[in-house]
Protein backbone atom coordinates (compact mmCIF):
# COMPACT_ATOMS: atom_id res chain seq x y z
CA UNK A 1 0.00 0.00 0.00
CA UNK A 2 1.17 3.46 -0.80
CA UNK A 3 0.64 5.46 1.95
CA UNK A 4 0.78 8.90 -0.11
CA UNK A 5 -1.39 7.90 -3.18
CA UNK A 6 -3.48 7.09 -0.77
CA UNK A 7 -3.30 10.04 1.35
CA UNK A 8 -4.04 12.19 -1.98
CA UNK A 9 -6.94 9.89 -2.82
CA UNK A 10 -8.34 11.10 0.52
CA UNK A 11 -7.67 14.40 0.31
CA UNK A 12 -9.80 15.21 -2.89
CA UNK A 13 -11.93 17.98 -3.03
CA UNK A 14 -15.47 17.16 -2.19
CA UNK A 15 -17.93 19.22 -4.01
CA UNK A 16 -21.80 19.04 -3.36
CA UNK A 17 -22.20 17.34 -6.46
CA UNK A 18 -20.00 14.80 -4.93
CA UNK A 19 -22.36 14.69 -1.76
CA UNK A 20 -25.40 14.01 -3.66
CA UNK A 21 -24.16 11.36 -5.85
CA UNK A 22 -22.79 9.60 -2.87
CA UNK A 23 -25.91 9.90 -0.88
CA UNK A 24 -28.20 8.80 -3.62
CA UNK A 25 -26.02 5.77 -4.26
CA UNK A 26 -25.79 4.79 -0.60
CA UNK A 27 -28.60 6.28 0.88
CA UNK A 28 -31.51 6.23 -1.15
CA UNK A 29 -34.06 6.37 1.15
CA UNK A 30 -32.53 9.40 2.95
CA UNK A 31 -31.31 10.77 0.16
CA UNK A 32 -35.29 10.83 -1.80
CA UNK A 33 -36.06 13.02 1.52
CA UNK A 34 -33.18 15.97 1.25
CA UNK A 35 -33.15 18.84 -0.53
CA UNK A 36 -29.71 20.26 -0.80
CA UNK A 37 -28.86 23.17 -2.29
CA UNK A 38 -25.84 23.39 -4.87
CA UNK A 39 -24.76 26.35 -3.00
CA UNK A 40 -24.72 24.71 0.59
CA UNK A 41 -21.45 25.30 2.50
CA UNK A 42 -19.29 22.23 2.89
CA UNK A 43 -17.51 22.22 6.13
CA UNK A 44 -14.74 19.56 6.17
CA UNK A 45 -12.38 18.00 8.78
CA UNK A 46 -9.39 15.51 8.05
CA UNK A 47 -8.45 13.43 10.44
CA UNK A 48 -4.77 11.89 10.23
CA UNK A 49 -4.18 8.78 11.99
CA UNK A 50 -0.24 7.40 12.38
CA UNK A 51 1.34 5.34 13.82
CA UNK A 52 5.19 5.05 14.97
CA UNK A 53 7.98 2.75 15.34
CA UNK A 54 11.25 4.52 16.25
CA UNK A 55 14.52 3.94 17.49
CA UNK A 56 15.99 6.47 19.99
CA UNK A 57 18.95 7.14 21.74
CA UNK A 58 19.30 8.78 25.01
CA UNK A 59 23.05 9.46 26.65
CA UNK A 60 24.17 10.33 29.85
CA UNK A 61 28.06 11.73 30.86
CA UNK A 62 29.00 10.36 34.20
CA UNK A 63 31.78 11.69 36.40
CA UNK A 64 33.24 8.95 39.54
CA UNK A 65 35.59 11.16 41.98
CA UNK A 66 36.63 8.14 44.70
CA UNK A 67 39.41 7.78 46.92
CA UNK A 68 42.20 6.09 45.40
CA UNK A 69 43.19 3.26 47.99
CA UNK A 70 46.45 1.39 47.30
CA UNK A 71 44.76 -1.87 46.30
CA UNK A 72 42.54 -0.61 44.21
CA UNK A 73 45.64 1.20 42.10
CA UNK A 74 46.08 -1.80 39.73
CA UNK A 75 42.61 -1.49 38.39
CA UNK A 76 42.25 1.95 37.59
CA UNK A 77 45.53 1.89 35.74
CA UNK A 78 43.49 0.20 33.35
CA UNK A 79 42.13 3.36 32.25
CA UNK A 80 45.40 4.93 32.35
CA UNK A 81 48.04 2.74 31.24
CA UNK A 82 48.27 2.33 27.44
CA UNK A 83 45.96 5.00 26.37
CA UNK A 84 46.95 7.91 24.10
CA UNK A 85 45.79 11.09 26.53
CA UNK A 86 45.58 12.97 23.20
CA UNK A 87 42.65 11.18 22.00
CA UNK A 88 38.62 12.60 23.05
CA UNK A 89 37.75 9.20 23.76
CA UNK A 90 38.42 5.09 24.14
CA UNK A 91 35.81 2.62 24.82
CA UNK A 92 36.31 0.68 27.91
CA UNK A 93 36.97 -2.82 27.44
CA UNK A 94 35.68 -3.96 31.03
CA UNK A 95 32.70 -2.55 32.01
CA UNK A 96 32.69 -4.19 35.37
CA UNK A 97 35.70 -1.72 36.48
CA UNK A 98 33.03 0.77 36.13
CA UNK A 99 30.24 -0.91 38.72
CA UNK A 100 33.37 -1.75 40.90
CA UNK A 101 34.50 1.84 41.39
CA UNK A 102 30.75 3.08 41.14
CA UNK A 103 30.24 0.74 44.07
CA UNK A 104 33.06 1.77 46.49
CA UNK A 105 32.83 3.44 49.45
CA UNK A 106 32.70 7.52 49.64
CA UNK A 107 32.35 7.74 45.91
CA UNK A 108 30.83 10.89 44.44
CA UNK A 109 28.67 10.39 41.35
CA UNK A 110 27.76 13.34 39.27
CA UNK A 111 25.57 12.72 36.19
CA UNK A 112 24.12 14.87 33.43
CA UNK A 113 21.92 14.16 30.63
CA UNK A 114 23.48 14.98 27.20
CA UNK A 115 21.55 17.21 25.39
CA UNK A 116 23.81 18.49 22.79
CA UNK A 117 24.84 16.89 19.91
CA UNK A 118 28.05 14.82 19.74
CA UNK A 119 30.28 13.71 16.63
CA UNK A 120 29.23 9.88 15.92
CA UNK A 121 32.19 9.51 14.04
CA UNK A 122 33.95 9.73 18.10
CA UNK A 123 30.88 8.15 19.59
CA UNK A 124 29.62 5.59 17.20
CA UNK A 125 26.62 3.41 17.38
CA UNK A 126 26.93 -0.67 17.65
CA UNK A 127 25.16 -2.36 15.20
CA UNK A 128 23.60 -5.45 14.57
CA UNK A 129 23.30 -5.95 10.79
CA UNK A 130 20.60 -2.84 10.18
CA UNK A 131 19.53 -2.30 13.63
CA UNK A 132 21.01 -0.79 16.68
CA UNK A 133 22.24 -2.98 19.27
CA UNK A 134 20.72 -3.00 22.31
CA UNK A 135 23.61 -3.21 24.06
CA UNK A 136 26.17 -0.29 23.41
CA UNK A 137 29.53 0.75 24.31
CA UNK A 138 30.45 2.78 27.07
CA UNK A 139 33.28 5.23 25.92
CA UNK A 140 35.39 7.29 28.56
CA UNK A 141 37.51 10.29 28.12
CA UNK A 142 41.08 10.22 28.60
CA UNK A 143 41.58 13.74 29.18
CA UNK A 144 39.81 13.62 32.24
CA UNK A 145 40.43 10.36 33.68
CA UNK A 146 43.15 10.81 36.11
CA UNK A 147 44.53 10.09 39.70
CA UNK A 148 46.40 12.92 41.40
CA UNK A 149 47.41 13.30 45.17
CA UNK A 150 44.68 14.46 47.18
CA UNK A 151 44.57 18.43 47.19
CA UNK A 152 43.71 19.17 50.61
CA UNK A 153 46.33 16.07 52.72
CA UNK A 154 49.12 16.69 49.60
CA UNK A 155 49.33 12.53 49.61
CA UNK A 156 50.56 12.40 53.38
CA UNK A 157 46.70 11.15 54.12
CA UNK A 158 46.35 13.19 57.18
CA UNK A 159 45.95 16.81 57.60
CA UNK A 160 46.35 18.63 60.94
CA UNK A 161 43.59 18.90 63.16
CA UNK A 162 40.74 21.57 62.51
CA UNK A 163 39.74 21.92 66.22
CA UNK A 164 40.07 25.18 66.97
CA UNK A 165 41.28 24.60 70.23
CA UNK A 166 43.90 21.93 69.29
CA UNK A 167 45.76 23.94 66.12
CA UNK A 168 47.65 20.32 65.66
CA UNK A 169 48.69 20.39 69.52
CA UNK A 170 46.95 16.99 70.60
CA UNK A 171 47.71 18.72 74.27
CA UNK A 172 47.48 21.86 75.56
CA UNK A 173 47.62 23.93 78.92
CA UNK A 174 44.51 24.33 80.33
CA UNK A 175 42.98 27.67 79.81
CA UNK A 176 40.56 27.78 82.47
CA UNK A 177 42.92 26.72 85.25
CA UNK A 178 45.77 28.10 83.70
CA UNK A 179 47.00 24.37 84.31
CA UNK A 180 47.09 24.57 87.90
CA UNK A 181 44.13 21.75 88.03
CA UNK A 182 42.02 24.26 90.09
CA UNK A 183 39.38 26.93 89.34
CA UNK A 184 37.84 29.71 91.67
CA UNK A 185 34.74 28.62 93.29
CA UNK A 186 32.19 29.69 91.36
CA UNK A 187 29.47 29.75 94.75
CA UNK A 188 31.58 32.15 96.92
CA UNK A 189 33.94 33.66 94.69
CA UNK A 190 37.14 32.06 95.85
CA UNK A 191 36.27 34.05 99.72
CA UNK A 192 35.57 30.39 101.30
CA UNK A 193 32.38 31.65 102.80
CA UNK A 194 28.66 32.38 101.78
CA UNK A 195 26.01 35.25 103.37
CA UNK A 196 23.90 33.47 105.73
CA UNK A 197 20.97 32.19 104.26
CA UNK A 198 18.93 32.81 107.52
CA UNK A 199 19.64 35.91 108.59
CA UNK A 200 20.35 37.75 105.19
CA UNK A 201 24.13 38.66 106.77
CA UNK A 202 22.90 40.58 109.32
CA UNK A 203 24.36 38.15 111.66
CA UNK A 204 20.56 38.46 114.06
CA UNK A 205 17.06 37.82 113.41
CA UNK A 206 13.86 38.94 115.23
CA UNK A 207 11.14 37.46 116.65
CA UNK A 208 7.59 38.21 117.61
CA UNK A 209 6.60 38.23 121.33
CA UNK A 210 3.65 38.85 123.15
CA UNK A 211 3.77 41.11 126.57
CA UNK A 212 1.06 42.59 128.40
CA UNK A 213 -1.48 41.97 125.41
CA UNK A 214 0.77 43.79 123.04
CA UNK A 215 3.42 42.67 120.07
CA UNK A 216 6.77 42.81 120.63
CA UNK A 217 10.00 42.30 118.45
CA UNK A 218 12.98 41.14 119.62
CA UNK A 219 16.08 40.82 117.84
CA UNK A 220 18.26 38.09 118.49
CA UNK A 221 21.61 36.82 117.50
CA UNK A 222 21.39 33.99 114.34
CA UNK A 223 21.77 30.92 115.27
CA UNK A 224 23.13 29.49 112.45
CA UNK A 225 26.41 31.78 111.52
CA UNK A 226 27.12 32.69 115.29
CA UNK A 227 26.37 36.28 114.21
CA UNK A 228 29.10 36.50 112.06
CA UNK A 229 26.40 36.89 109.02
CA UNK A 230 28.52 34.24 106.90
CA UNK A 231 28.49 30.28 106.73
CA UNK A 232 31.89 28.48 105.46
CA UNK A 233 31.23 27.50 102.01
CA UNK A 234 30.27 23.71 101.52
CA UNK A 235 31.16 23.33 97.42
CA UNK A 236 35.07 24.51 98.07
CA UNK A 237 34.71 23.23 101.62
CA UNK A 238 36.24 27.23 102.76
CA UNK A 239 39.08 26.77 100.41
CA UNK A 240 37.72 29.50 97.39
CA UNK A 241 38.78 26.24 94.94
CA UNK A 242 37.34 23.35 93.16
CA UNK A 243 38.28 21.07 90.66
CA UNK A 244 38.40 22.61 87.25
CA UNK A 245 35.23 20.81 85.09
CA UNK A 246 37.53 21.66 81.86
CA UNK A 247 40.30 19.52 82.35
CA UNK A 248 39.47 17.53 85.54
CA UNK A 249 41.85 18.80 87.95
CA UNK A 250 44.85 17.03 85.33
CA UNK A 251 45.68 20.92 83.86
CA UNK A 252 46.36 19.65 80.09
CA UNK A 253 43.69 19.09 77.74
CA UNK A 254 44.04 16.68 75.39
CA UNK A 255 42.20 16.36 71.92
CA UNK A 256 39.69 14.25 71.45
CA UNK A 257 39.58 14.17 67.59
CA UNK A 258 43.73 13.92 66.64
CA UNK A 259 46.27 10.95 66.96
CA UNK A 260 48.80 11.46 69.69
CA UNK A 261 51.08 9.19 68.71
CA UNK A 262 54.55 10.85 67.53
CA UNK A 263 53.95 9.90 63.40
CA UNK A 264 50.65 11.54 63.63
CA UNK A 265 50.47 13.60 66.47
CA UNK A 266 48.14 16.31 66.02
CA UNK A 267 46.43 15.05 62.78
CA UNK A 268 43.10 13.56 61.36
CA UNK A 269 42.41 11.37 58.88
CA UNK A 270 41.70 13.81 55.73
CA UNK A 271 38.19 13.69 55.46
CA UNK A 272 38.55 14.12 51.46
CA UNK A 273 40.56 11.08 50.32
CA UNK A 274 39.74 8.74 53.73
CA UNK A 275 43.52 8.41 54.20
CA UNK A 276 43.76 7.14 50.35
CA UNK A 277 46.36 9.83 49.79
CA UNK A 278 45.36 10.38 46.18
CA UNK A 279 41.83 11.30 44.53
CA UNK A 280 41.02 9.57 40.99
CA UNK A 281 38.07 10.65 38.61
CA UNK A 282 36.60 8.92 35.75
CA UNK A 283 34.44 10.21 32.75
CA UNK A 284 32.55 8.46 30.79
CA UNK A 285 29.37 8.42 28.28
CA UNK A 286 26.59 5.93 28.83
CA UNK A 287 23.84 5.03 25.66
CA UNK A 288 20.77 3.86 25.82
CA UNK A 289 18.97 2.80 22.58
CA UNK A 290 15.28 2.00 23.13
CA UNK A 291 12.76 0.53 20.18
CA UNK A 292 9.35 2.04 21.17
CA UNK A 293 5.94 2.75 19.56
CA UNK A 294 3.66 5.60 19.37
CA UNK A 295 0.15 6.67 17.79
CA UNK A 296 -1.12 10.06 16.68
CA UNK A 297 -4.40 11.65 15.70
CA UNK A 298 -4.31 14.96 13.98
CA UNK A 299 -7.70 17.08 13.01
CA UNK A 300 -7.13 19.56 10.22
CA UNK A 301 -10.15 21.34 8.81
CA UNK A 302 -13.21 23.39 10.26
CA UNK A 303 -13.33 23.17 14.27
CA UNK A 304 -17.49 23.13 13.73
CA UNK A 305 -17.18 19.24 12.20
CA UNK A 306 -17.47 17.44 15.79
CA UNK A 307 -17.77 13.85 16.27
CA UNK A 308 -16.92 11.15 18.68
CA UNK A 309 -13.36 9.83 17.80
CA UNK A 310 -14.02 6.13 17.96
CA UNK A 311 -16.96 7.06 14.81
CA UNK A 312 -13.21 8.12 13.22
CA UNK A 313 -10.64 5.56 14.70
CA UNK A 314 -13.27 2.42 13.58
CA UNK A 315 -11.98 3.02 10.08
CA UNK A 316 -8.10 3.26 10.71
CA UNK A 317 -6.66 0.02 9.02
CA UNK A 318 -4.40 -1.12 11.59
CA UNK A 319 -2.67 -3.75 9.89
CA UNK A 320 -1.04 -1.67 7.52
CA UNK A 321 2.93 -2.24 7.00
CA UNK A 322 4.68 0.49 8.07
CA UNK A 323 7.16 2.24 6.04
CA UNK A 324 11.02 3.37 6.60
CA UNK A 325 10.85 7.17 6.80
CA UNK A 326 14.03 8.16 8.38
CA UNK A 327 17.28 6.54 9.47
CA UNK A 328 20.31 8.12 10.60
CA UNK A 329 23.46 5.37 11.28
CA UNK A 330 26.68 7.07 12.68
CA UNK A 331 25.85 10.80 10.40
CA UNK A 332 24.76 8.31 7.42
CA UNK A 333 21.06 10.08 7.25
CA UNK A 334 18.62 8.73 4.60
CA UNK A 335 15.38 10.51 4.64
CA UNK A 336 12.64 8.80 2.41
CA UNK A 337 9.86 10.70 3.87
CA UNK A 338 6.56 13.04 1.68
CA UNK A 339 5.36 16.15 2.79
CA UNK A 340 2.74 14.16 4.93
CA UNK A 341 5.23 11.37 6.70
CA UNK A 342 7.22 14.89 6.74
CA UNK A 343 5.03 16.88 8.98
CA UNK A 344 3.27 13.74 10.94
CA UNK A 345 7.63 12.91 12.13
CA UNK A 346 8.13 16.47 13.33
CA UNK A 347 4.95 16.90 15.78
CA UNK A 348 5.64 13.39 17.02
CA UNK A 349 9.27 14.85 17.95
CA UNK A 350 7.69 17.52 19.39
CA UNK A 351 5.58 15.00 21.55
CA UNK A 352 7.72 12.57 22.16
CA UNK A 353 10.78 15.39 22.89
CA UNK A 354 13.04 14.06 20.17
CA UNK A 355 15.49 15.51 18.00
CA UNK A 356 17.85 14.83 14.69
CA UNK A 357 20.47 16.51 16.06
CA UNK A 358 20.80 16.94 19.53
CA UNK A 359 19.93 14.21 22.28
CA UNK A 360 17.63 12.15 23.14
CA UNK A 361 18.18 11.33 19.46
CA UNK A 362 15.96 10.13 16.89
CA UNK A 363 17.67 7.18 15.27
CA UNK A 364 15.22 5.23 13.09
CA UNK A 365 11.44 5.65 12.32
CA UNK A 366 8.55 3.86 10.38
CA UNK A 367 5.36 4.99 9.71
CA UNK A 368 1.87 4.25 8.54
CA UNK A 369 -0.96 7.03 8.25
CA UNK A 370 -4.12 7.01 7.10
CA UNK A 371 -6.69 10.12 6.21
CA UNK A 372 -10.03 10.29 7.04
CA UNK A 373 -11.83 12.98 5.63
CA UNK A 374 -15.51 13.94 7.22
CA UNK A 375 -18.13 16.38 6.22
CA UNK A 376 -20.26 18.27 7.26
CA UNK A 377 -23.75 20.15 5.30
CA UNK A 378 -27.39 21.19 6.08
CA UNK A 379 -30.22 20.22 4.03
CA UNK A 380 -33.92 20.91 4.07
CA UNK A 381 -36.73 17.72 4.72
CA UNK A 382 -38.72 18.00 1.88
CA UNK A 383 -41.81 17.55 3.95
CA UNK A 384 -41.32 19.53 6.89
CA UNK A 385 -38.63 22.49 5.04
CA UNK A 386 -36.90 22.93 8.31
CA UNK A 387 -33.13 22.91 8.39
CA UNK A 388 -30.96 20.36 9.99
CA UNK A 389 -27.31 18.62 9.25
CA UNK A 390 -25.60 15.48 7.97
CA UNK A 391 -22.09 14.16 8.38
CA UNK A 392 -20.10 11.82 5.97
CA UNK A 393 -17.58 10.14 7.90
CA UNK A 394 -14.31 8.50 5.37
CA UNK A 395 -15.98 9.79 2.64
CA UNK A 396 -14.25 7.95 -0.19
CA UNK A 397 -13.88 4.79 1.19
CA UNK A 398 -16.93 2.89 2.64
CA UNK A 399 -18.41 6.21 4.24
CA UNK A 400 -20.74 6.42 7.21
CA UNK A 401 -23.51 8.90 6.91
CA UNK A 402 -24.55 10.14 10.54
CA UNK A 403 -27.95 12.31 10.79
CA UNK A 404 -27.33 14.78 13.75
CA UNK A 405 -31.07 15.43 14.29
CA UNK A 406 -34.19 13.21 13.52
CA UNK A 407 -35.78 15.23 11.18
CA UNK A 408 -38.65 13.07 11.10
CA UNK A 409 -39.32 13.53 15.31
CA UNK A 410 -42.70 15.02 16.22
CA UNK A 411 -43.17 17.10 18.92
CA UNK A 412 -45.61 16.33 22.02
CA UNK A 413 -47.03 19.65 23.53
CA UNK A 414 -49.46 22.09 24.95
CA UNK A 415 -49.34 23.29 21.04
CA UNK A 416 -49.67 19.99 19.72
CA UNK A 417 -52.76 19.19 21.59
CA UNK A 418 -54.23 22.41 21.14
CA UNK A 419 -53.95 22.08 17.06
CA UNK A 420 -55.55 19.14 17.09
CA UNK A 421 -58.47 19.97 19.66
CA UNK A 422 -58.82 23.17 17.29
CA UNK A 423 -58.82 20.69 14.55
CA UNK A 424 -61.54 18.34 15.74
CA UNK A 425 -63.80 21.06 16.85
CA UNK A 426 -63.55 22.85 13.58
CA UNK A 427 -65.70 20.27 12.14
CA UNK A 428 -68.09 21.92 13.57
CA UNK A 429 -67.13 25.17 14.44
CA UNK A 430 -64.70 26.41 11.17
CA UNK A 431 -66.25 24.24 8.29
CA UNK A 432 -64.75 26.14 5.64
CA UNK A 433 -61.32 25.98 7.03
CA UNK A 434 -62.02 21.76 7.99
CA UNK A 435 -62.42 21.38 4.33
CA UNK A 436 -59.59 23.43 3.09
CA UNK A 437 -56.96 21.74 5.66
CA UNK A 438 -58.64 18.14 3.86
CA UNK A 439 -57.82 19.14 0.76
CA UNK A 440 -54.53 20.15 1.71
CA UNK A 441 -54.16 16.67 3.56
CA UNK A 442 -55.00 14.73 0.35
CA UNK A 443 -53.27 17.05 -1.57
CA UNK A 444 -49.77 15.96 -0.26
CA UNK A 445 -50.65 12.17 0.24
CA UNK A 446 -51.19 11.70 -3.52
CA UNK A 447 -48.23 13.88 -4.38
CA UNK A 448 -46.26 11.52 -2.27
CA UNK A 449 -48.14 9.37 -4.69
CA UNK A 450 -46.90 10.81 -7.71
CA UNK A 451 -43.05 11.19 -6.78
CA UNK A 452 -42.45 7.27 -5.12
CA UNK A 453 -44.89 5.51 -8.07
CA UNK A 454 -41.80 5.14 -10.58
CA UNK A 455 -39.20 4.27 -8.07
CA UNK A 456 -36.92 7.38 -8.90
CA UNK A 457 -37.58 10.54 -6.74
CA UNK A 458 -35.97 13.44 -8.65
CA UNK A 459 -34.60 16.84 -7.24
CA UNK A 460 -37.07 18.39 -9.50
CA UNK A 461 -39.63 16.57 -8.03
CA UNK A 462 -38.42 17.32 -4.31
CA UNK A 463 -38.05 21.45 -5.13
CA UNK A 464 -41.78 21.68 -6.59
CA UNK A 465 -43.08 19.54 -3.51
CA UNK A 466 -41.61 21.26 -1.23
CA UNK A 467 -42.52 24.42 -2.91
CA UNK A 468 -46.09 23.76 -2.95
CA UNK A 469 -46.14 21.75 0.86
CA UNK A 470 -44.18 24.86 2.43
CA UNK A 471 -45.10 23.63 5.81
CA UNK A 472 -46.43 21.03 8.08
CA UNK A 473 -47.68 23.51 11.25
CA UNK A 474 -51.47 23.16 10.28
CA UNK A 475 -51.05 19.40 10.98
CA UNK A 476 -51.62 17.30 13.69
CA UNK A 477 -48.93 14.67 15.38
CA UNK A 478 -50.77 12.03 13.84
CA UNK A 479 -51.08 13.66 9.92
CA UNK A 480 -47.66 14.42 9.88
CA UNK A 481 -46.90 11.12 10.82
CA UNK A 482 -48.59 9.31 7.60
CA UNK A 483 -46.89 11.53 5.69
CA UNK A 484 -43.49 10.46 6.61
CA UNK A 485 -44.56 6.87 7.06
CA UNK A 486 -46.12 7.10 3.23
CA UNK A 487 -42.58 8.46 2.27
CA UNK A 488 -41.02 5.51 4.09
CA UNK A 489 -43.01 2.79 2.78
CA UNK A 490 -41.30 -0.12 0.67
CA UNK A 491 -45.22 -0.60 -1.22
CA UNK A 492 -47.65 1.92 -0.82
CA UNK A 493 -51.61 1.93 0.04
CA UNK A 494 -53.96 0.70 -2.67
CA UNK A 495 -55.87 4.54 -2.89
CA UNK A 496 -59.36 4.78 -2.51
CA UNK A 497 -62.37 6.30 -3.77
CA UNK A 498 -62.14 8.74 -0.35
CA UNK A 499 -58.54 9.63 -0.98
CA UNK A 500 -59.21 11.13 -4.08
CA UNK A 501 -62.40 13.10 -3.05
CA UNK A 502 -62.07 16.61 -2.52
CA UNK A 503 -64.33 19.23 -1.24
CA UNK A 504 -65.39 20.28 -4.87
CA UNK A 505 -64.45 19.60 -8.75
CA UNK A 506 -62.72 22.83 -8.79
CA UNK A 507 -60.05 21.59 -6.19
CA UNK A 508 -59.83 18.41 -7.69
CA UNK A 509 -58.93 19.52 -11.11
CA UNK A 510 -56.47 22.15 -9.40
CA UNK A 511 -54.73 19.14 -7.71
CA UNK A 512 -55.23 16.92 -10.79
CA UNK A 513 -52.80 19.60 -13.01
CA UNK A 514 -50.32 19.82 -10.04
CA UNK A 515 -49.99 16.31 -10.34
CA UNK A 516 -49.26 16.59 -13.92
CA UNK A 517 -46.85 19.43 -13.66
CA UNK A 518 -45.10 17.46 -10.71
CA UNK A 519 -44.78 14.29 -13.43
CA UNK A 520 -43.20 16.97 -16.45
CA UNK A 521 -41.05 18.61 -13.90
CA UNK A 522 -38.05 16.45 -14.41
CA UNK A 523 -38.66 16.53 -18.12
CA UNK A 524 -39.67 12.89 -18.30
CA UNK A 525 -43.68 11.97 -18.23
CA UNK A 526 -43.24 8.43 -16.88
CA UNK A 527 -45.78 5.74 -17.98
CA UNK A 528 -45.91 4.66 -14.40
CA UNK A 529 -47.30 8.42 -13.28
CA UNK A 530 -49.73 8.36 -16.55
CA UNK A 531 -51.66 5.26 -15.13
CA UNK A 532 -51.34 6.73 -11.57
CA UNK A 533 -53.30 9.86 -12.42
CA UNK A 534 -55.41 8.14 -14.57
CA UNK A 535 -56.68 6.45 -11.68
CA UNK A 536 -57.24 9.51 -9.58
CA UNK A 537 -58.90 10.53 -12.26
CA UNK A 538 -61.45 7.61 -12.33
CA UNK A 539 -61.81 7.18 -8.85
Amino acid sequence: MNLLSNAQKQLREITIKDIKDLLKSNYPNEYSKMLIDNNAIIKRKDYYISHLEYTSAKRKFNLLLFPLFEEFQNKFRIFTDEINHFHEQAIVRDETLIEFFRGMDHVKIEEQDVSTSLDLSLFPFDMVGDSFAKKQPIFFFPKQTFEKACPDCKGYRYITCTNQECKGLHEWKCDECKGSGQETCSRCDGRGRNRCSKCGGKGEVEREESRNGRIVKIKEKCTKCTGKGETNCSKCKSSGKVTCGKCKGKGIITCKYCYGDPQRKGMIDCPHCHTAGYIAQIKYLTTQVEKQKSELSIEVGDKTVSIKKKNVQKYYISNVSNELIYENINGEIKDYTDNISRNLLEKYQENLKLSKINYPLLLKAAISYQIIPVVKIEYKHFLTNKTHSLIIVNFWDNPELIMTSDAEKLSIGIGSTFRYISNTFSKWFNTQGYKEKEDKRKEIKLMIYLIKIDGIIAEEEKQFFSKEITSLSIFTNSEKKEFFNLMNATILPELTKEDVEFSSEEIKQEVLKKLEEIANVDGSFDTSEKILIEKIRSL
